[in-house]
């Protein structure tokens, strides 16, 4: 698949604030995100032309939906966690927010594919999206699952996880340190767990798209946080890895995968 320059630069950036803007206060704490998101839409609307319907699927407050809706894209937007309080992601005054949606035309509804989302039976988009997603499942078929079920015929997947696999990574198990660093939480949580259950490779992403029927027409790994250096040693050290990982494949911070609905 080769990918299509549909918006230039600065129409990518200027949907991207605005979401930020119209999202303020919810998307303050976020904005250490731009970077990341600003690659993903930038491979979105590389793979997808308006006016397609997309899916977010844990879409969070909105921000990448709410920038494809101002780039011409209809949105419909599903998360779990923001409408649930008492997790890491819970938003208080939910009420505001969704005067916000309201008032930027974007759907965003309370709903858990992995549960069957039984509000959009019937629906298919265009384009489905799931970022940084599936490694918060237990059970990850049943979120790919979910999704294809609502993937239109030539309907393109873009999904996005953290790698296991990153540079940092390497170096944190070969001195005898965890790839993750949750286990308190994994361990004293039970049910109520919202963490990273498990990250993946390029390869695993491949392989459980493949299973169910997918075409991966794209994908691999890239870094998405820009090098800069900072005043303390650790941060240092996670951006010199990263500026390492841009250098050596596989090393990346982030995984995708753009796949298509097999139709034979």
């Amino acid at each position: 698949m080769n990918p299509r320059i549909l918006f230039s630069p600065q129409m990518l950036d200027e949907a991207l604030n605005h979401a930020y803007t119209a999202l303020a206060p919810f998307s303050d704490v976020q904005r250490w995100e731009y970077h990341s998101n600003r690659v993903h839409i930038e491979r979105i609307t590389q793979h997808v032309a308006p006016p397609a319907r997309i899916l977010d699927v844990g879409c969070g407050i909105g921000i990448l939906a709410l920038a494809l809706r101002e780039l011409g894209y209809t949105v419909v937007g599903i998360d779990r966690y923001i409408f649930e309080p008492g997790t890491t992601y819970s938003v208080e005054d939910i009420a505001r927010l969704q005067e916000i949606w309201t008032t930027n035309d974007v759907v965003i509804y309370p709903l858990d594919i992995t549960q069957g989302a039984h509000d959009l039976t019937g629906e298919v988009f265009g384009a489905i999206i799931s970022i940084a997603v599936i490694e918060h499942q237990p059970y990850p078929r049943r979120l790919l699952v979910g999704m294809k079920q609502l993937l239109q015929t030539n309907g393109v997947l873009y999904l996005v996880t953290p790698n296991s696999a990153t540079f940092s990574n390497r170096l944190r198990f070969l001195f005898g340190r965890p790839v993750l660093g949750n286990i308190e939480e994994f361990f004293n949580d039970e049910e109520s767990f919202v963490g990273h259950w498990r990250e993946y490779t390029f390869s695993e992403l491949r392989y459980m798209c493949e299973t169910l029927g997918l075409i991966v027409c794209a994908g691999g790994t890239m870094e998405t946080t820009p090098f800069r250096l900072r005043r303390s040693l650790r941060k240092n050290l996670r951006a010199l890895a990263g500026l390492c990982a841009r250098f050596l494949p596989g090393t990346g911070n982030t995984v995708f995968v753009v796949a298509r609905m097999n139709n034979k």
